[in-house]
């Protein structure tokens, strides 16, 4: 006796993106979500601290200061929208993370032609970080562009 809850009945639904991610993806997307907040919060907590760190600068005004805290947000927020966007299933979040590694690895080639082979050692800990959250990422694109 066939009814409408058959074993095709679930066969046509999408599975979410969420759903292809693997369990080490999850937590490197965690992680970068938590240090993003954690690298705002520092410079946030350390602009209450301006007239200290002026005096720890001198001859820099308090302008300056407060550009150059700002200017500190960005790796946070640029690891916010490499993973925010991901965890939240957006279509799109796999081409963007896609022009960040591009940018890295202009910035990293950038810095040894300038710089020389010790400017790895400074990109090491982003790379430690990036580059199996990048393998993970784009080996699921296909499916996740579907």
């Amino acid at each position: 006796m066939s009814s409408i809850f058959d074993e095709s009945f679930n066969a046509g639904l999408p599975v979410r993106r969420r759903d292809l991610l693997h369990t080490v993806l999850r937590v490197f997307i965690w992680i970068g979500m938590v240090l993003s907040g954690l690298i705002t919060l520092l410079v946030f907590l350390n602009l209450f601290n301006i007239p200290e760190v002026i005096s720890r600068a001198p001859g820099y005004g308090t302008g300056y200061v407060v550009g150059m805290m700002l200017a500190c947000t960005i790796p946070g927020a640029i690891l916010f929208l490499m993973t925010f966007p991901v965890w939240m299933e957006a279509k799109w979040a796999i081409n963007l993370n896609i022009v960040f590694a591009v940018m890295w690895g202009f910035l990293l080639l950038t810095m040894v032609l300038v710089i020389g082979f010790a400017s790895i050692l400074v990109m090491l800990p982003g790379a430690i970080y990036l580059v199996p959250y990048w393998i993970f990422l784009f080996s699921i694109r296909k499916k996740w562009n579907q």
